[in-house]
Order: C-alpha cells, then structure tokens, then sequence
C-alpha cells in the first residue's frame, strides 16, 4: 500500500500518490512537532546561562559553562558549550560509566531544549521515558527535585499525564493545538489553514459529482457551520473511500458522478457513523455527532 498524500490515507494505486495540488500539500503540514535538524543542532553552542546557580527555594537551577557534577563511581559531568563531557570515574566499572554517560546525554538535550535549540526530546515513548528518568537522575544530584514543577536555566518544566518530563512552551503548543483543533470543528471559526485543507478535500472527494450535489454540500456547511474534516479525527467518508480503494484496486470515489450515486454514498456513510466497524482510535463522540448532522443535513437538502 501507498500513502495518498492529498487525502492522507492509504491506496493501492501508485498513481494516487501524486500531489494533485503542491500549495495544498504544504498546507497539511502541522507546526507542533517541527523536525529537529540534528546535524545543525549539535555544531551549534548551547545558550547557556551567564552564571551557575541553584535556588532550592524555587527548585530551580541555572548551568554556565564549566558547570560541573559528580555522579556515581566518581565520574564528572562537565557542562560544554557544544554537550556535556563525561569525565574521570572507575573505568572498569562499565555500568557505572553508561549511567554516566546516559545522564551527560540527557543533561545536554535538557539543557538545548530549555534554550529552545532542540523541541523534541525523544523519538519514541521508550525513548521519551529513558530521558525522564535520566534527567531526574543528573538534576537530582544538583538538588532539584524533578517530582514538582522546576526551572532549567529559565524554562519551567513539569510533569504530563503519563509522568513524563515537558516543558511549559510544549504545554502552551500542545493546549494552543487542541484549542485551534477546537475551533476548526466549525468552518466559520477555523483558520485559513483549516479553511484551505477544507476546501482541497471537498475537491477531491467531490471531484466527479454533479453540481446541485457540490451545491448542497456548500449550503449543508453554510446551514450547520460543521467543518466535515476536522483535523485529527478520521470521519467515515474517508473510512469508506480507503476500503473502496483497497476493493476495487484504484477507485476510491465514493460519491460518483450522479445524484443517486451521491445520495447511496451519503447513506452508507450514515450507516457507518451509527454502525463503526472495530476501533477507530480518534473516535470522539462529539465529532460523530457533529459528523452525523453534516451528512444528515445534507441528504435532507439534496433530496429537497
């Protein structure tokens, strides 16, 4: 199978995977969890502190340059413009020295993430966990309590619903995400972006359908408000025309190019979203309702 990237669901038909629109493309492209550019990230100096300091009152730390630990087995982590060195220590104890070296590595990545060089922290769960902990290892030995709420060289840091390590800008993009998803329910309340991505989906599912169908569609949105795709949750038109694709090997129009071709295909939808087949993982019942009144508004115009 291949990704569509117009519709972003899978296809059997290599030919799909054809942008059919490069603005429109650029538009699906979400600012949240931007790509980090390690080569970049790692030749450039960290913007540490001026001074090193640590405030147990407010349980915050500041590291300069040549900030310096002692962790376990003796070794030192010394805080570098460009990382943290991991120094001295008893070589012959391998354990100790990877433990070292694990918490050097995760001071480094707090340290360009607090200075806002590096957003994401980890590329998997495992990952993400295995730097919590590390982190909490190396500011313990500093005196910081990592359980509570703590600053990094200005950054407030906190605790997530799975007792992960965040940083109070990711929680600020992460409530200003679900806050504009929110909104981008509605198509008179979303952003241009959302607008944008609205209108190319609308064109290409109803790329062959007949007019008074895209006219009722247009009025159906003026009527309810309802934003029929709204970002992060998978709706069952599209459910429908990514089983239809793997069925007929390429064809994924759903709607057809005849008024009661349209008004079956809005029926079937209708069926899905009150009958789900398994599990749908972005399942939100306030969505389905939403999605239900769409569809349902939309068969009540066409066959006016």
């Amino acid at each position: 199978y291949y990704v569509n990237p117009n519709t972003r669901t899978l296809t059997t038909d290599i030919k799909n995977t054809a942008v059919s629109d490069s603005s429109m493309y650029a538009t699906f492209q979400s600012k949240l969890r931007p790509v980090d550019d390690l080569q970049e990230i790692l030749t450039n100096p960290i913007k540490l502190a001026n001074k090193t300091s640590v405030d147990s009152s407010r349980n915050s730390i500041s590291l300069a340059e040549g900030a310096s630990i002692t962790v376990s087995e003796g070794f030192v982590l010394t805080v570098k413009k460009n990382g943290v060195e991991v120094s001295g220590g008893n070589v012959d104890n391998a354990k100790a020295r990877q433990e070292a070296m694990d918490m050097g590595g995760a001071l480094a990545t707090l340290l360009r993430n607090a200075c806002g060089m590096m957003k994401n922290v980890a590329n998997s769960p495992a990952a993400y966990d295995k730097w919590t902990s590390n982190v909490s290892k190396v500011l313990g030995y500093f005196g910081i309590d990592t359980s509570k709420d703590f600053f990094v060289n200005g950054m407030n840091y906190t605790r997530d619903e799975k007792d992960r390590i965040v940083s109070g800008e990711r929680i600020d993009a992460v409530e200003e995400y679900e806050r504009l998803k929110s909104a981008n329910r509605f198509y008179e309340t979303a952003d241009e972006r959302t607008q944008k991505i609205t209108a190319h989906m609308t064109n290409y599912y109803l790329k062959n359908a007949p007019e008074e169908v895209t006219k009722a569609w247009r009025e159906t949105i003026e009527e309810t408000g309802i934003n029929p795709f709204p970002e992060g949750y998978t709706g069952a038109l599209q459910q429908l025309s990514m089983e239809q694709d793997f069925q007929t090997a390429g064809n994924d129009d759903i709607f057809g190019d005849s008024r009661e071709s349209s008004i079956d295909a809005i029926e079937r939808i209708l069926d899905r979203i009150d009958n789900p087949i398994g599990q749908n993982i972005n399942d939100d019942a306030t969505l389905r309702s939403l999605e239900k009144e769409f569809y349902s508004t939309l068969l009540g115009i066409i066959k006016t």
